[in-house]
């Protein structure tokens, strides 16, 4: 079908071949495809398509049998699109219910377009209304893609968006996984549930199952390549929504595992739940629940569960994050009442570092508030013995940063060489406030390094920029200190206000959370009911006037520190 076609509707067929296929010759990046409108000429002005109920994959209907079999040999190289667009923008192109499974391909191309649904060019909606279903959300390999050269450059994903000219492009509901990434030469491969990237108006990314709720290693990545459940690389100005995405048993090599990761936009990241997500990589950027570099700022990071994030190298010295933030130049930011917890970590080496929220470098406000971080603990609730880093809150970021009505809590214990822990970390020495937080630090052990409730970056009493007061820090285990404040150990709340004239208003004692140091199903950091010292001891904050969990905290007056207000007892 070609451009100046409207309102096509292709419905109900089923797509397969009853024998093995390999091209031959032609040229390279030949696409195989089964439905598509324009894929080889311009159609800015195709609107209003329906691509629905369609089953592409297999020897027999309905994607039955065994796999469709594609291969290559010779000059042309095979290009795996089995939908794919390039439409206009005046009215939407609407792709519904159609299944993709059951394929397995085999290619010398060295494509980033390799895909089961190429949204191209125009405004598409995908799965709006009746999800797709791309691989399957149970078993392994339903889709199986290998490349058998050298190059480190090829790309698979289920949903490719915006390689053209994208409009508005809505992608939700879609099931995708049971999806095998290979080389068989020396190269390797990049993997991504959902790929989008060039100036779209806006993209809006929700309620996808990416990867599996019950299958581990749904989606999987056999080659040292990066691995994303969603990569926004938008470059235009408008907001892009990711909100209400379960990215879930991805699992990677010796790469990067990046499971949300938003480059372009303005970002509203919110209620996705992303968890039991693995790989071996050990650089800085290894393992991430939530990624953001955009520039832009004006960001929302909020209502997101990051959980079970698995780093299985045994020895290395790995790296694992829950949502690492950098890069904000214009604008402001708030990540709030995320829920961030139990990290798996294999490694032997103390050199490795966890770290609950991450903040780097920015040059715009970035406000953290009403979040809930639980780290020193595997997900099966058993204790990480070793002694890794571990941070609940980090902020190294040059803006103002504000911290408010956060509920961290760091656990376990260790034997031998240690690095220090803290449940917040403030590197920076930039303008930082910290009110109402309740950082308790009960982490015990180690011949080395201390654990802190906090690690002040400053010197001298009152330093510029700094303001600290009205909240709860406790540091109860063996080998540790309230506070690290210019490189001096601080054994009580007495000792850090002398020093830095901070935290006049603070408390040191037990907030009473109700499972801190459960596995994955029980952990809990709100506040069991009845008497907490919490109660009544924090301070009103403008435009904080609700809690983790949405609860209004002027009903529970007077204020309540940490993210779970209440009317507790004193």
């Amino acid at each position: 079908k070609r451009q100046n076609n409207n309102d096509w509707v292709i419905s109900g067929n089923s797509i397969y071949s009853t024998v093995s296929r390999t091209l031959t010759g032609g040229s390279a990046n030949r696409n195989w495809c089964g439905i598509g409108i324009a894929p080889s000429g311009s159609a800015s002005s195709s609107n209003g398509n329906q691509i629905l109920n369609n089953y592409i994959g297999g020897t027999a209907a309905n994607c039955g049998g065994s796999a469709l079999t594609l291969t290559n040999s010779g000059s042309g190289t095979l290009l795996l699109r089995p939908i794919i667009l390039e439409v206009g923008t005046t009215t939407p192109t609407s792709v519904q219910g159609n299944t993709i499974q059951n394929i397995s391909i085999e290619t010398s191309s060295t494509s980033v377009l390799q895909s089961l649904i190429s949204a191209v060019t125009g405004s598409i909606n995908i799965g709006t209304v009746t999800g797709n279903i791309l691989g399957s959300n149970t078993g392994t390999g339903s889709i199986q893609f290998t490349q058998n050269t050298a190059s480190t450059a090829p790309r698979f994903a289920a949903i490719n968006a915006g390689s053209g000219t994208p409009g508005v492009i809505n992608i939700s509901n879609n099931q995708i996984g049971s999806i095998t990434v290979t080389n068989s030469s020396t190269g390797t491969v990049e993997l991504a549930g959902i790929y989008t990237a060039g100036a779209a108006s806006a993209y809006t990314i929700s309620d996808n199952i990416i990867g599996s709720t019950s299958t581990a290693n749904s989606m999987l990545n056999n080659e040292a390549d990066d691995t994303w459940g969603i990569f926004l690389g938008s470059t235009a100005a408008g907001t892009n929504n990711i909100s209400g995405n379960t990215i879930a048993n991805l699992t990677g090599t010796t790469s990067r595992m990046l499971c949300i990761r938003a480059d372009g936009g303005t970002l509203n990241i919110s209620n996705n739940t992303i968890r039991n997500c693995a790989t071996q990589g050990t650089t800085e950027t290894s393992l991430i629940g939530v990624y953001v570099t955009s520039t832009l700022g004006n960001h929302t990071i909020s209502g997101n569960t990051i959980h079970s994030l698995n780093n299985t190298n045994g020895s290395g010295a790995v790296i694992s994050h829950g949502i690492y933030f950098t890069g904000a130049v214009t604008n402001s930011s708030v990540i709030e009442r995320n829920n961030i917890h139990s990290f798996g970590v294999s490694s032997s080496n103390t050199g490795s570092l966890v770290y609950g929220i991450r903040v780097l470098s920015g040059a715009f406000p970035v406000s953290i508030q009403n979040n809930m971080v639980r780290l020193g603990y595997n997900p099966n609730g058993s204790n990480q013995a070793t002694g890794y880093g571990i941070f609940g809150i980090h902020n190294a970021s040059t803006a103002t940063t504000s911290h408010y009505f956060n509920s961290v809590f760091i656990g376990g214990s260790v034997t031998g060489t240690t690095s220090s822990t803290a449940a917040l970390f403030s590197s920076s020495t930039s303008t930082r406030i910290f009110q109402n937080n309740v950082l308790v630090n009960a982490r015990s052990g180690g011949s080395t390094g201390k654990h802190y409730a906090i690690q002040m970056g400053g010197t001298g009493v009152s330093p510029a920029g700094l303001t600290s007061n009205y909240n709860l820090l406790q540091a109860s285990g063996s080998n540790s200190a309230l506070a690290l404040y210019n490189a001096v150990d601080r054994a009580g709340l007495s000792d850090w206000t002398t020093a830095s004239g901070m935290d006049i208003n603070s408390v040191t004692c037990d907030p009473n959370f109700v499972n801190a140091t459960g596995d994955v199903a029980s952990v809990d950091l709100h506040i069991t009911s009845g008497s907490s010292p919490i109660e009544g001891s924090g301070i009103a904050v403008s435009g904080v006037t609700t809690d983790f969990d949405g609860n209004m905290r002027a009903t529970n007056s007077p204020v309540d520190m940490g993210a779970d207000a209440g009317n507790f007892t004193s």
